[in-house]
């Protein structure tokens, strides 16, 4: 059988520089600066209020997303930190980015996180009115931070018949990677358009809507029956 997703190169490694954050610094004045606060923690990390660069934070962030790991230096410290992207605060007006959450993972150690499932392709059976429909957005996986994918590509392209599905044991699972969703769970599936379902289901039945009948006669009946009183 054909696999119908395969995992994404996982990408080189990504750097992100950052400052330690002085207590009684002003956010906006920081903001202002073109810095962005931001907190590492993790597992064996305590928290710790840092600042990154705006635009050099918001590049990465548009190609790492939040399951890539990133190779946090902190100013004053001789070793990098393994992290994901976190929690992200933007101003609900500007979309301004106001802070930023950097979990730490553990290094050597396996990790449990969730990864999106990226479609690809065209579904033959669409060609034929047939409806696309994507039940699963992202997938939980057990891994080791340094494999893990930015994400799962499905390819819709082995859909050829209504009813048709790609199951989670259908995928292709990475080097290192371990799936957490069941096996037969669905994907994606090609299903009828609902308007073909009902129809053909009313004329299987072939049962007419008597009481809206009753109703109408009854209606009629009463008319006549006040006209009469007036004549």
């Amino acid at each position: 059988m054909q696999l119908a997703g395969e995992c994404i190169t996982i990408p080189a490694t990504m750097k992100l520089q950052a400052q330690k954050r002085e207590a009684g610094v002003k956010l906006d004045q920081l903001r202002s600066s073109g810095s962005i606060p931001a907190v590492f923690y993790g597992k064996e990390e305590a928290s710790t209020p840092i600042s990154v660069n705006g635009s050099e934070f918001t590049r990465l962030y548009k190609e790492a997303g939040h399951s890539t790991i990133i190779d946090l230096a902190v100013e004053g410290e001789s070793e990098t930190k393994d992290i994901l992207i976190g929690d992200i605060q933007t101003d609900p007006v500007t979309d301004e980015v106001l802070h930023v959450d950097l979990y730490v993972v553990t290094r050597g150690e396996a990790m449990e996180t969730t990864v999106e499932l990226e479609f690809v392709g065209e579904a033959p059976i669409a060609e034929e009115g047939a409806v696309i429909m994507r039940t699963m957005h992202e997938i939980d996986l057990r891994t080791m931070p340094r494999d893990l994918p930015s994400s799962i590509v499905v390819d819709l392209s082995t859909l050829t018949e209504i009813g048709q599905s790609i199951h989670v044991k259908d995928l292709n699972v990475p080097a290192g990677v371990e799936f957490l969703a069941e096996p037969d769970e669905i994907v994606a599936t090609a299903a009828a358009q609902r308007e073909e379902a009902e129809e053909d289901e009313d004329e299987e039945s072939g049962e007419i809507d008597m009481s809206a009948i009753e109703v109408e006669k009854k209606g009629k009946a009463e008319e006549e029956g006040e006209e009469s009183d007036k004549d």
